[in-house]
């Protein structure tokens, strides 16, 4: 016997289970799903599940007469119970029910209402992931504009007026005159960003003295702005003497809820108790503040050109090569060669590229996103 509307719920079940949903959270989706789904058949139909009979003007009566419906039998087996060639034709009714259609048109129209609530909830729950998988390599500085770029500044957002981001000679100029960022205009996720930068000449503002900074902002999510200057996202510091520190960005969304950013980091405390990077140390998780790079000088201060005793970066103005390994929630910071910073579990796992204007003039010849090689590569 044919019940469309119980078939349905089997199937769009089935379905949805393939969407990855945790097995608790779909149960409460699909329990309430299904009450409403039963709850609206026996309510049309006039059935009264866990009464002996039904009313003796309905036209099942008789059916129930014969075959009572037990007190402590489910709904879904009540219902289910019934078969389909003993529901009336409401044609048949139209003196008792002039405006009802008939009771299985309703009942599996309410079927596909609640279904198509289900897939509703489902396609909330679970996370848009619209970001490019990188399978050859990608320019996104292609050196001769801003292509599959755009900029946004702290004062005059999508402007630029002052010329903040330039193409000079090939190369990309941010001249760090305020406070913003240059973003690709895609999501990016799974991918070996490798980038060739060095410091210009020109600092700005609060920071003339200070060390030249900046940074490159992965997994960059929400609105632009969102972060005050930045947005919400995990960045791979520029910074004279700390150049691959981890900072986790927070921010937040439209209604002013903090957006879900986080890494965790294997980190241990230097001597003025700053979490530093350390291979095997306990695990932590951060949703905001700096996780510095192994070797950042426990004497390190804010004054312009500062170099460490243990620095990789090359000296001021001369080129040095920062890569950022983004493997699912696996962020791994390599300057020069070297690693120097690794994360995990990162939230986000994916989003905008951002980088940096922060006071402090920088070039960049190089920024392409490869595919990521085969095997690990932050050992």
């Amino acid at each position: 016997m044919s019940r469309p509307p119980f078939l349905a719920i089997g199937l769009v079940k089935s379905s949805l289970c393939r969407r990855h949903f945790a097995s608790g959270e779909f149960d409460r989706y699909f329990e309430f799903a299904l009450c409403f789904i039963v709850s609206r058949f026996c309510a049309r139909a006039d059935v009264k599940v866990g009464r002996a009979a039904l009313d003796t003007t309905h036209p099942w009566a008789g059916y129930t007469r014969r075959r009572p419906v037990r007190a402590n039998i489910s709904p879904v087996a009540a219902v289910s119970a019934i078969p389909a060639n003993s529901i009336p034709d409401a044609r048949a009714e139209r003196t008792s029910m002039p405006h009802t259609p008939p009771i299985r048109q309703q009942s599996f129209a309410f079927c596909l209402l609640a279904l198509a609530c289900l897939h509703t909830i489902a396609d909330a729950a679970e996370p848009k992931d619209d970001a490019i998988r990188p399978t050859e390599v990608v320019r996104l500085f292609n050196g001769r504009d801003l292509t599959g770029l755009y900029s946004h500044l702290q004062d005059t957002k999508y402007e630029d007026p002052r010329g903040v981001f330039s193409v000079v000679d090939g190369q990309l100029r941010i001249s760090g005159d305020g406070l913003g960022y240059l973003a690709t205009k895609g999501a990016y996720r799974d991918y070996h960003l490798v980038t060739e930068f060095k410091w210009g000449k020109q600092v700005w503002g609060p920071r003339k003295l200070a060390t030249k900074d900046s940074g490159i902002l992965v997994h960059a999510t929400g609105a632009d702005g969102n972060a005050g200057p930045w947005m919400a996202s995990i960045e791979c510091q520029l910074i004279e003497g700390g150049t691959g520190d981890f900072i986790v960005v927070p921010g937040k969304n439209a209604e002013g809820a903090p957006i879900d950013v986080s890494l965790v980091c294997e980190a241990t405390k230097d001597r003025d108790g700053e979490a530093i990077w350390k291979r095997g140390a306990k695990r932590e998780t951060f949703r905001s503040g700096r996780i510095n790079w192994f070797g950042r000088d426990e004497d390190w201060k804010d004054t312009l050109s500062f170099r460490g005793r243990q620095d990789v970066e090359k000296p001021d103005g001369e080129w040095n090569t920062l890569e950022v390994i983004c493997d699912g929630g696996h962020v791994v910071n390599k300057l020069n060669g070297v690693v120097v910073n690794e994360g995990f579990d990162a939230t986000p796992a994916g989003g905008k590229i951002l980088f940096q204007t922060e006071y402090a003039e920088l070039f960049f010849r190089k920024i392409e996103l490869h595919p990521l090689a085969p095997k690990a590569e932050a050992k």
